[in-house]
């Protein structure tokens, strides 16, 4: 539960729970061998879509780095959508976290691995920025617009 540091922080305890070590033992791109123990993701802003990447970034404070994991094996089973869990962001992190997912977006929108779907997809995901963030920024409180 929390942002997308503490998402990614649960996904890397998921593989060391699974398979032991260190979590600098585990570090790179499709390393997992089969599933890690199931997890369930409740993201509390509304950034980095963690909650449902198979992406994750965890600093190593010792050596002062950024692991990078991606693998389909780590994906949380379930992510729970709760407004009522943003009430407490601040306007300022409301848009913030909101321009962090306006960039993930236009991000795929560039990609070279973009799709009709895919495109859709962030064309919607833009569209109710524009149309709710206003909302949020205007009055923290409105569940719809938070949601």
């Amino acid at each position: 539960m929390g942002g997308g540091s503490s998402i990614d922080t649960s996904k890397g305890i998921a593989i060391v729970l699974s398979f032991g070590g260190e979590i600098e033992d585990h570090s790179g791109i499709n390393f997992l061998f089969g599933p890690v123990v199931p997890h369930v993701a409740i993201p509390t802003t509304a950034g980095t879509g963690s909650e449902v990447t198979f992406a994750a970034v965890i600093k190593d404070r010792s050596s002062k780095k950024k692991l990078i994991f991606t693998d389909n094996f780590f994906v949380p089973r379930v992510a729970i959508l709760d407004p009522l869990l943003t009430l407490s962001m601040p306007a300022k992190v409301t848009g913030s976290t909101v321009m962090d997912a306006l960039s993930h977006c236009i991000e795929s929108l560039h990609s070279q691995q973009a799709q009709p779907i895919s495109d859709a997809l962030a064309l919607g995901a833009i569209r109710l920025i524009l149309d709710y963030l206003p909302r949020a920024m205007k009055n923290g409180n409105d569940l719809i617009a938070r949601g």
